[in-house]
């Protein structure tokens, strides 16, 4: 019986036990927490389960959702089901998906039809707690229910079987089912019940009990552990009593320490670290999430910023990224990361949220101790005994800017000055020439060939340094190019002396060698002079570099063994870098860069040549505390760690425990509607009226969701695939009719492609243009073109023989007056030649001739007077001969004989 004062006793263990833990083991894991916000039904979530697409279900006290990548779809059991508390929920491997109810019965949902399974007819009871698949010898899938009080049922070959409390089952719920095999070889089906552990012998079920070293009473959850020898190991879950672990020869019971017996355990998992090794996962009700690894016990809870009242179910990732998926009490879904970047905040002891600068300090076992240094304060966490939280009388400023640990003390800058902590403790130092504040922003130390130190510090007021108990100031002065100094980078120079380099602000970087400096800045072919990162690096090839983190001018490197112009990579020509912005540069073990940008956290890899290869971000989905990092907080600790400063504390990652995500499954198109109302299947027939048809679609991935992003193609209609879009649905209006395939690609944060998916569907002509409307059409026209035939063809009949009497009477008119006009012809032709010949005789003068009535001259018409003969030669065919008549010849030639005509 614990007594209060061995509780006392183990809690005090377990305090101290937590404050000597390494920091990045209390440092919160990448951990995401969806609610009901993202779509959730409920919050409470008791089952987690994947389907056959990929796509992650839960089971909540109000229906069931499926994840899509970016949100939760809620689905409801059919309305007639009795409850919606699900209690379970199982992906079985034939695709079909089983939900277990509180007080509903069992429901399958297969290829989108739903069965229902209810107590007294097929099962035992309608309260249904767990559920179970495993594969019997011929090859067949059986389903197994685990009830509230009434037994075992199993679904096999079509027809349920049941072993109750008359069959030998114990009494009691049966919490949890589970295929496994024993440390002694035993395989087969095992049950967590009420009463105790259950195993399947034969046909028949045995209660295990003290009698062979089992714990008796209420098991909640049962668990094979594959250890990393090869041996197998059997966890079990007691409510109340904590833990018992069975390795095949002894019990391990774990109720004291650091994990506390009395917490009531809800839910057991495993998986897999980076390593190999085996990682045990228990789900508590009252303290959050607790894990097994390397004979430690790690939790997180409410001091760890995991505010859920409890966890209630567990299911590991197979591909591990993330880890763990976790169903809370009240607090929906959360996915825990062990394999990303971890978080150092305030809950794990710092005294401010924004890291500026960190320290690694070894202790006299090569354990380490780590100063991290905030705007608000400064925190040692020790390898051994409490942490340490240094007091402001100590310091200039709680605001600290840089940190330095050198053999001889611990050199700390802040916003107003300079300290140290030695072995007599801490002391101020005062800068000379300089006022008291004058803010501290890097620090450096170098060592010489014959073992002498030489402190470096960087102010806004010129670079300082301490070297034989001594201060000296550089300025411009000196060969300088800028007082203000911002940050140091320590190399072996010629015959082995250091060579210092030192980023300024607005002038770049400046080379101390042999009392000498030497500038390389724009004339050198840096894009930006403020520079707060530098570092060096070997390559293995050979080539050492200098590499300057600029802000605002991207990144630059310098060639060290012949120094003369930056080659400079931004944005631009560098795709996939975060952010010309860079605060700080770090290199791991294997020749990475991570650039601390304003953007979050940039690794650059190297190829084989020096040049860039590779570029991966890392945000929030990372578990990043922030995207926006600090200057001058960096570190690579002696393990190969690296430790980023940021708004929200500091990021640490371990490279030889990343994991990495698992190449994207192919993109499943959740919905396809036609008006929003109308779902349709791939291969249909659609009408002509179904108008405004929209695809949903997702990537089942749980890593990065943020960062996916879909294209698409409709075959048909569109040559080329579209531009990648964060949107997971595609619309179209209106579509002509014709046959079409709706591809779609999803591409992952790291740009990796799956798909595309291919969504066939064919969109019906309206009855008007159908082609049997316009064969009708064809008919009809030619049945018309024929009916106009027949009748034109009657019409110009009939008009024929109207034009043909018309003719007829027309042409008896005209010959009757033909022959009327041929007499008149004739008539008047027998007229013209009498008048012919009278013409031709003579033309006859008519009329009242003025004629004088003496000379017998005659006017005409113009009023002179014209011999007669003439008037009348002019106005007719008359000629005139003259002689004389026998009148005038007895009167004027009365002497000439008058001659008688013969």
């Amino acid at each position: 019986m614990l007594t209060p004062l061995r509780m006392l006793l183990l809690a005090l263990m377990g305090c101290l036990a937590l404050h000597g833990q390494d920091p990045f083991e209390r440092a919160r894991p990448a951990l995401r927490v969806q609610s009901m916000e993202d779509g959730l039904p409920s919050g409470t979530v008791y089952g987690l389960a994947r389907d056959a697409k990929g796509r992650l279900w839960a089971g909540t006290v109000d229906g069931a959702a499926y994840y899509t990548g970016s949100s939760w779809v809620p689905v409801r059991l059919p309305v007639e089901s009795t409850s919606q508390y699900v209690r379970a929920v199982l992906g079985s491997e034939d695709g079909s998906l089983w939900f277990a109810t509180q007080d509903g019965g069992l429901w399958r949902l297969d290829q989108g039809t739903w069965t229902h399974f209810r107590g007294g007819r097929e099962l035992p009871s309608d309260h249904i707690f767990s559920l179970a698949e495993t594969r019997e010898p011929d090859g067949t899938l059986a389903r197994w229910v685990g009830t509230g009080g009434q037994g075992v049922a199993v679904f096999r070959h079509g027809t349920w079987r049941h072993w109750g409390p008359t069959e030998g089952f114990p009494p009691g719920t049966v919490w949890r089912l589970r295929q496994l095999t024993a440390p002694d070889g035993r395989h087969g089906l095992w049950a967590a019940t009420e009463t105790g552990l259950c195993v399947l012998e034969g046909d028949r079920w045995r209660l295990l009990g003290a009698a062979e070293g089992y714990p008796e009473g209420s098991v909640n959850d049962v668990l094979e552990v594959s250890e990393a020898d090869g041996s197998r190991s059997l966890w079990l879950s007691l409510w109340n009593r904590g833990l018992s672990r069975w390795d095949g020869r002894t019990w391990t019971h774990h109720t004291a320490g650091r994990f506390p017996g009395r917490t009531p355990t809800s839910s057991l998992c495993s998986t897999r670290d980076a390593d190999g090794r085996p990682i045990v996962w228990i789900g508590s009700l009252n303290q959050g999430l607790w894990w097994f690894r390397n004979g430690l016990w790690e939790n997180l809870g409410r001091a760890q910023g995991f505010r859920v009242p409890g966890v209630l179910s567990l299911f590991p990732v197979a591909d591990g990224k993330p880890t763990l998926l976790i169903g809370t009490r009240t607090g929906g879904v959360a996915s825990l990361d062990l394999g990303g970047w971890r978080t150092l905040d305030e809950t794990a002891g710092l005294p401010g949220p924004e890291v500026t600068c960190f320290a690694e300090q070894a202790g006299s076992r090569g354990v380490s101790s780590f100063w991290v240094g905030t705007t608000a304060g400064l925190t040692r966490f020790a390898p051994t005994g409490p942490d340490e939280r240094i007091q402001a009388r100590h310091l200039p400023s709680d605001y600290i800017i840089a940190l330095l640990d050198t053999p001889e003390a611990l050199w700390v800058g802040t916003l107003k000055g300079l300290a140290r902590k030695d072995a007599r403790g801490w002391s101020a130092i005062r800068l000379p020439e300089v006022p008291a504040d004058t803010m501290i922003i890097a620090l450096q130390e170098t060592v010489s060939t014959t073992g002498s130190r030489t402190l470096w510090v960087g102010t806004p007021r010129g670079l300082f340094r301490h070297a034989e108990g001594r201060w000296t100031r550089l300025t411009r002065r000196d060969g300088l190019p800028q007082d203000y100094v911002s940050a140091f980078c320590a190399v072996p120079g010629p015959g082995g002396e250091p060579m210092l380099w030192v980023g300024t602000r607005g002038a770049g970087v400046a080379r101390y060698l042999n009392g000498a400096w030497t500038t390389f800045g724009s004339e050198a072919g840096l894009a930006n002079g403020n520079i707060y990162a530098l570092v060096a690096q070997a390559t293995p090839s050979g080539r050492s570099w200098l590499w300057a983190g600029t802000l605002g001018g991207g990144l630059a490197r310098l060639d060290l063994q012949a120094p003369s112009r930056w080659e400079v990579f931004t944005r631009e020509s560098l795709p996939g870098l975060g952010s010309n912005y860079i605060q700080r540069i770090e290199v791991d073990r294997r020749g990475r860069l991570y650039l601390s940008t304003s953007a979050g956290i940039t690794r650059l890899t190297l190829d084989a040549a020096g040049n860039p290869s590779r570029l991966e971000d890392f945000t929030l989905g990372d578990g990043l505390p922030s995207t926006n990092t600090s200057l001058g907080a960096s570190l690579v600790d002696r393990r190969g760690r690296i430790w980023i400063g940021t708004a929200q504390g500091a990021a640490i990652l371990d490279p030889e425990r990343e994991t990495f995500a698992p190449a994207p499954p192919p993109p499943v198109l959740e919905a396809a509607a036609a008006g929003g109302l109308r779902t349709f299947r791939p291969g249909e027939d659609l009408g002509f009226r179904d108008r405004n048809l929209r695809f949903t679609f997702s990537l089942p991935v749980l890593h990065r969701k943020e960062d996916i992003r879909f294209r698409t193609r409709l075959e048909g209609l569109e040559a080329e695939p579209g531009l990648w879009q964060a949107e997971g649905w595609r619309e179209f209006p209106t579509l002509p009719a014709g046959a079409y395939t709706l591809q779609v690609w999803a591409r992952t944060h790291d740009g990796r492609v799956s798909g595309p998916i291919a969504f066939p569907f064919r969109v019906a002509p309206a009855p008007w243009a159908h082609p049997l409307a316009y064969l009708a059409y064809a008919l009809g026209a030619l049945g018309a073109g024929l009916g106009l035939l027949r009748l034109r063809t009657r019409v110009l009949r009939e008009r024929t023989l109207l034009l043909e009497a018309t003719v007829h009477d027309r042409t008896r008119v005209i010959q009757e007056q033909a022959r009327d006009l041929e007499a008149s012809n004739r008539a008047l032709q027998g007229r013209n030649e009498e008048l012919s010949h009278a013409l031709a005789e003579v033309r006859t003068l008519r009329g009242l001739i003025p004629i004088c009535a003496y000379c017998k001259k005659i006017r005409d018409d113009q009023g002179s007077w014209e011999q007669m003969e003439r008037y009348i030669s002019d106005h007719s065919d008359a000629q005139f001969s003259h002689g004389i008549c026998p009148d005038c010849q007895s009167h004027h030639f009365p002497e000439i004989p008058i001659r008688k005509a013969p």
